[in-house]
C-alpha cells in the first residue's frame, strides 16, 4: 500500500464534521472561524479559496515536474489509483455527515479536490515535501471543515493565508 492509500485508509476512523461550530481553542492568526454551514459554503466556492486550492497543487506539480520528470509523467497514474478510494471515502464516510441542503457539487468537489490533494503530497513525499493540503486534511481529522483560504495578494500564499474553518 503506497503512503496516499495508507494515508486515505486512516481517515476512515476520522469523525468527520463532529467538531464544526464549536469554538476554536487555538490562538492562531492564520485561522478564522466561520458560524455556519451557509457560511463554510460558501467560502467552498469564493474565488480567492479557489485560487489558493490550485496554487497549492501547483506547489507539488511544478516541483515534482522540476525533481523527478519520471513521476510526474505518471501524475494521472496515481491520481486514478486514488480516486476510488477517495469516492468511497466521500460517499460512505463524508457526505453523510453533511446536513442534505449543504451537499452540493461544489461542497464535495472542495473536499475532493483537498483529499486528492493531500494523498498526491504523500505519495510523493519522499522526493519532494510540500503539505499544504496534507495541513488542511489535519483539520478534518479533528472534526473540523477547512472551507476556504483567503490572501490579500498573490504573494502572500502560503506564508500568510488565511484558513477558514467551521
Amino acid at each position: 500500500m503506497s503512503h496516499g492509500e495508507a494515508y486515505l485508509a486512516s481517515l476512515r476512523e476520522s469523525d468527520w464534521f463532529a467538531s464544526v461550530g464549536n469554538p476554536i481553542h487555538v490562538d492562531n492568526p492564520q485561522l478564522k472561524q466561520v458560524n455556519s454551514w451557509s457560511e463554510a459554503t460558501e467560502w467552498t466556492t469564493h474565488p480567492v479559496s479557489q485560487w489558493c486550492s490550485l496554487e497549492a497543487g501547483k506547489y507539488l506539480y511544478e516541483g515534482l515536474a522540476e525533481v523527478n520528470r519520471e513521476l510526474f509523467n505518471d501524475w494521472n497514474q496515481v491520481a486514478r489509483r486514488l480516486l476510488p478510494q477517495i469516492e468511497d471515502l466521500l460517499d460512505k464516510k463524508i457526505v453523510p455527515r453533511i446536513p442534505t441542503e449543504f451537499v452540493s457539487d461544489d461542497v464535495v468537489g472542495w473536499i475532493q479536490s483537498q483529499l486528492i490533494g493531500a494523498a498526491t503530497e504523500l505519495e510523493y513525499r519522499d522526493v519532494i515535501e510540500v503539505g499544504l493540503l496534507e495541513e488542511q486534511m489535519k483539520l478534518y481529522t479533528v472534526g473540523r471543515f477547512p472551507c476556504g483560504w483567503y490572501v490579500a495578494g498573490p504573494d502572500d500564499f502560503p506564508e500568510s493565508a488565511v484558513t477558514f474553518i467551521f
